[in-house]
């Protein structure tokens, strides 16, 4: 899919890629509070919850679960944050590891505009540094997070010790719920 078309699907889209893979184009196929599924074919399913993505499924590792201590929704990835340590849970079936501790800082990185199919957004630039200690795994997830609408637009993010991260842009957003 070409850019030019990508920005004439009429649909709430997302390019995905993996590594130094080619961006493909997936489409939201269900917007729940919490659970944005996006499809890519028949191959690809990532779901995501306030830009961070939280199940995947056609990767060669899967994400089979993220969520907040003690089984909560995540936290928000917002514009502004006040610091602090959060910890989310991560679940990796194939590695037979559940509820693994990770526990992230998130640091502003001040604001930065991106450019999505032509288009120049406004944004803050959140680095989310995370650490497993059980699976001696560090890393840091980077969000483009919109200074007006507070959406994540851009993000690399990694999702599975095994995997290269993950980048996704908001091709075009869901509209407001």
């Amino acid at each position: 899919v070409t850019r030019q078309e990508a920005a004439a699907v009429p649909y709430a889209s997302m390019g995905v890629r993996l590594g130094d893979s080619s961006e493909v184009l997936a489409v939201l196929t269900n917007d729940a509070p919490h659970a944005r599924l996006w499809i890519a074919g028949k191959q690809l399913a990532v779901e995501t919850d306030g830009g961070r993505i939280v199940r995947t499924s056609g990767f060669a590792n899967n994400l089979a679960g993220v969520s907040g201590d003690r089984g909560a929704p995540v936290p928000p990835v917002k514009g502004r944050h006040q610091g602090g340590e959060r910890t989310l849970l991560y679940d990796f079936a194939d590695l037979n590891a559940y509820s693994v501790k990770v526990v992230c800082r998130t640091v502003e990185g001040g604001p930065e505009s991106i450019k999505i199919l032509g288009r120049i957004i406004p944004t803050r630039r959140m680095d989310e540094n995370c650490r497993a200690g059980v699976l001696d795994w560090s890393f840091t997830n980077i969000y483009w997070v919109g200074i007006k609408d507070g959406m994540v637009w851009r993000s690399i993010q990694f999702v599975h010790p095994r995997l290269d991260p993950v980048t996704t842009e908001i091709l075009r957003p869901p509209e407001a719920r």
